[in-house]
C-alpha cells in the first residue's frame, strides 16, 4: 500500500477524500479557464479588431513646365440659356497662362455653368471656348452626383460590382475613410465630405455613382 510522505502508514479515508476533492476543484478551474478562453476567442472572431487601413496610392503627374502660350483660355461671345432665361449672354474674355482668378457673383447667375463650359461638360448655345493645347482643365463640381440618395453607402459602393457583402464591406473600409456604422447610412445623410470620399473610393474600384 502507498505511503504518505515519510510516514510509513496508509492514507486515511478523510485524506483520500481531501485529495480527490482538491483534484476535482483543480480540474474544474482548468475547465472554467478553457471555457473562458473559448468564449473570448468566439467574441474576437465575431467582432475582430479591424486591420489598419491601407494607404491610398495616388500617382499624380504634374507638368511643371510653363505654358508656351501667353493665353490659356479664350472665350468668344459665349451665350447659354435654360428655357427662356439667359445665364450667360455674349461673354468674351481671355485668361493668361499665369493668371489666378476668383469668380464672385450671386447664386444662379451662371458661375457653375461657365466653369462647366470651360471644362467641356456643357455646350454653349452660341460662341466658342478655346483651351491652349498644353493646358489641362480640372473641375470639381459643387455637388456630388449620386442619382439615388436613398441607397446606403454600401449599396452605392457595391452597385454594379460582383462579389459578396463581406468583400464590399472590406473594400469600403480598407482605406480608413469610413467607420462601420457609416456603411448603413443613406447617401443623402452623409456629409459632403463623406460623399466626396465615397466617390473617390468608387472611382478607385472603377464604379460610377
Amino acid at each position: 500500500m502507498r505511503t504518505v510522505g515519510g510516514h510509513n502508514r496508509p492514507r486515511r479515508d478523510n485524506e483520500k477524500y481531501d485529495y480527490t476533492a482538491r483534484g476535482e476543484r483543480a480540474e474544474q478551474a482548468v475547465s472554467r479557464a478553457v471555457k473562458a478562453a473559448e468564449e473570448q476567442l468566439r467574441r474576437i472572431e465575431a467582432d475582430p479588431v479591424p486591420r489598419p487601413p491601407e494607404p491610398m496610392h495616388i500617382n499624380p503627374h504634374f507638368d511643371n513646365n510653363p505654358l508656351q502660350a501667353n493665353t490659356a483660355i479664350t472665350a468668344t461671345h459665349l451665350s447659354k440659356r435654360f428655357d427662356d432665361r439667359y445665364v450667360l449672354r455674349d461673354l468674351s474674355f481671355e485668361v493668361a497662362s499665369d493668371a489666378r482668378i476668383v469668380i464672385i457673383d450671386p447664386n444662379g447667375v451662371g458661375k457653375s455653368t461657365l466653369l462647366k463650359i470651360i471644362a467641356g461638360l456643357e455646350i454653349p448655345d452660341d460662341g466658342s471656348i478655346h483651351i491652349a493645347a498644353a493646358a489641362r482643365v480640372g473641375y470639381l463640381p459643387q455637388e456630388t452626383d449620386f442619382p439615388d440618395l436613398t441607397k446606403t453607402a454600401l449599396e452605392a459602393y457595391s452597385y454594379g460590382l460582383e462579389g459578396n457583402k463581406e468583400e464590399f464591406v472590406a473594400g469600403l473600409l480598407r482605406y480608413g475613410l469610413f467607420r462601420y456604422e457609416d456603411l448603413s447610412k443613406p447617401v443623402g445623410q452623409l456629409s459632403l465630405g463623406q460623399r466626396r470620399k465615397l466617390e473617390s473610393v468608387m472611382n478607385l474600384k472603377g464604379n460610377e455613382p
